[in-house]
């Protein structure tokens, strides 16, 4: 648990860069954070504790819906509570959800209750709680990127802009991270809705895509 408190220290030193748009509204806004630092988070995790994610072939026993059962309680444990205690690092971000405004302490706690949940499901995920944490955000990261995308408007009115870039910069980090890879090819089944086509356009995706494993 010590390399988790060291990890996160070093991650909200570090955080990665938020650049604005404008919105429908002529507005300028920041991009999702969370969309960056959730994985800078993992990644950092990773190092600091000196985790391998391809230790092991466990992705391959979750099933696609599985995975996204583990999203979802990365949703529910890390980004439905508000910062208590908002933690300015960065002057363009004041949603109080956003992680990087919230302090060292939730974040363990949070990422710590985060853990016991998966575990609760899927106990052959993870040895550690670090690893367990590791793995989530990462399945989060490959299947919240890649599903966004697919939006027909973004929460300011904006079609996203760079969906095959973003959908390529995902298959490049696929190739090399299995959790990453698990959460892409599991989005969509996230969240669906009664007709998908009339929120989502999963048409450019390309058919030989990670995404329709």
């Amino acid at each position: 648990m010590l390399c988790l408190k060291e990890a996160i220290q070093e991650a909200m030193k570090n955080l990665p860069t938020i650049y604005m748009y404008t919105g429908q509204d002529g507005a300028e806004h920041p991009e999702d954070s969370n969309l960056k630092d959730i994985h800078h988070l993992a990644e950092t995790i990773q190092k600091i504790c000196n985790l391998n994610v391809n230790l092991d072939n466990v992705h391959q026993d979750l099933s696609n819906q599985q995975a996204v059962e583990v999203v979802e309680i990365v949703e529910k444990e890390l980004l439905s509570h508000p910062a208590t205690k908002p933690v300015w690092r960065d002057a363009v971000i004041t949603d109080p959800n956003e992680i990087r405004l919230k302090d060292e302490n939730q974040l363990f706690e949070e990422l710590n209750n985060l853990a016991q949940e998966v575990l609760k499901k899927y106990p052959h995920i993870g040895t550690s709680i670090e690893e367990v944490i590791m793995k989530s955000l990462f399945m989060w990261h490959g299947c919240l990127n890649i599903d966004k995308q697919c939006r027909l408007k973004d929460v300011h009115g904006v079609e996203p802009q760079n969906r095959l870039a973003v959908h390529d910069f995902l298959v490049g980090q696929s190739s090399s991270n299995p959790w990453i890879r698990k959460g892409f090819s599991s989005a969509r089944l996230f969240r669906q809705t009664p007709d998908p086509t009339q929120s989502k356009d999963y048409n450019w995706i390309p058919s030989g895509s990670p995404y329709w494993e």
